[in-house]
């Protein structure tokens, strides 16, 4: 649909639409942003609580549900546990 095949009504929703879109470019920005800034500070200030990965920072990275990794999380936990376990059998 040209430009000039618009009706009055439908340029006024192309025009919020592209406002809305601006504002949420402007959103992601800002929290992209300050999640820089913050890490930055933690990694300088904190180092021991820096993130050793990007995934742990931003768990939406991944796409795997929380459940997902929390049942990941727990099975290395096991496997490290039960190593210790077996180390200290023999």
């Amino acid at each position: 649909m040209g430009f000039y095949e618009c009706t009055p009504a439908e340029m006024a929703d192309i025009i919020k639409s592209e406002i809305k879109r601006c504002e949420n470019e402007d959103k992601s920005r800002a929290v992209f942003a300050w999640y820089t800034a913050y890490l930055t500070g933690l990694a300088v200030n904190c180092p021991r609580s820096f993130p050793d990965s990007p995934v742990r920072a931003f768990p939406f990275i991944d796409g795997v549900t929380s459940e997902e990794r929390s049942k990941r999380e727990m099975r290395m936990f096991m496997q490290r546990h039960n190593a210790k376990l077996r180390g200290r059998d023999t």
